[in-house]
């Protein structure tokens, strides 16, 4: 029942912020976006020096929703990425993320105001542990991961952002537990779901370097107040745009998860897999068509 409360009081204060943020009319929505496509192909044919061929697809969106008033402001962003790769007769996916934040805050201060935030993070697709396997790690709404958060929102001008909650509802997610396993998410053998109160920060960098080349920046950090509190998740998200024109772009994304209750599985070179903590990588360039409205 005190789970099911806090789930409830979260949703109630995101229907508030709606009904506050409608209630300050005095400036107008802001919507836009940028979206991106990108295939790659290599083909051999009788190649003395070798090769295999491949083809990569993939996708990427950013969307925003923003009004402005004299006491209040309200974010939402989307961000939307999945690709595929076939190397040989072998197909994977090569990105997947949905991530959903939307912030809503009241000010104090020119610069700073009093924030309720709601961060949610998932994927689209399956995911295996190796190429090939038939060991689903992953899958859409598991995990999911939703951060509930009340605390101070501090903008600098148009490029740094920072966000203090020292109360904060983590909710762990893991739907599929029949072919999922939800300990490797830190959740207890049959559980759905795991509730964790803590503190959370999160800072954004977002900055044009010079013409045509855009660096956006952020980083996540979650304590748990009840369960090994120095054990802070960690979540750092970094992306460089390179705009050749009004169509074509090339990107490059950086991220850097650490999450204690999560387990990574790693197989050594006998064919053992073991689960272990540690950091999750992930790297994508991409260059193809792009657009920005």
């Amino acid at each position: 029942m005190k789970k099911l409360k806090f789930v409830i009081t979260g949703a109630l204060l995101l229907a508030g912020m709606i009904a506050w943020a409608q209630a300050d009319s005095t400036a107008g929505w802001r919507h836009g976006g940028h979206v991106q496509s990108m295939i790659s192909q290599a083909a051999y044919s009788n190649w003395v020096a070798g090769g295999e061929n491949t083809l990569a697809i993939s996708f990427g969106a950013r969307l925003f929703l923003k009004h402005e008033g004299k006491k209040s402001k309200w974010n939402n962003e989307l961000n939307l990425a999945y690709g595929k790769v076939r190397i040989g007769s072998d197909v994977r996916k090569s990105d997947d993320e949905i991530i959903f934040n939307t912030l809503y805050s009241k000010r104090l201060s020119e610069k700073t105001g009093l924030a309720v935030n709601g961060n949610f993070r998932t994927q689209f697709d399956r995911g295996f542990a190796l190429p090939g396997d038939s060991v689903l790690i992953s899958a859409f709404m598991s995990p999911a991961f939703t951060l509930f958060s009340i605390g101070i929102d501090h903008k600098t001008g148009d490029f740094f952002h920072l966000f203090f909650s020292p109360i904060t509802l983590k909710w762990t997610h893991v739907g599929d537990i029949e072919n999922i396993n939800p300990e490797n998410y830190g959740l207890t053998a049959g559980s759905k779901n795991r509730y964790e109160p803590g503190a959370y920060l999160r800072l954004n960098l977002d900055k044009e370097l010079m013409k045509n080349v855009h660096f956006s920046s952020s980083i996540e950090l979650f304590s748990n107040y009840l369960d090994k509190i120095r054990n802070m998740d960690v979540n750092s998200l970094n992306k460089l745009n390179l705009k050749v024109n009004e169509y074509i772009s090339t990107a490059l994304t950086f991220q850097l998860i650490y999450d204690h209750d999560v387990l990574i599985s790693k197989t050594d070179d006998q064919g053992n897999s073991t689960q272990i903590r540690g950091l999750q990588l992930r790297e994508v360039w991409n260059i193809g068509f792009s657009y920005d409205f």
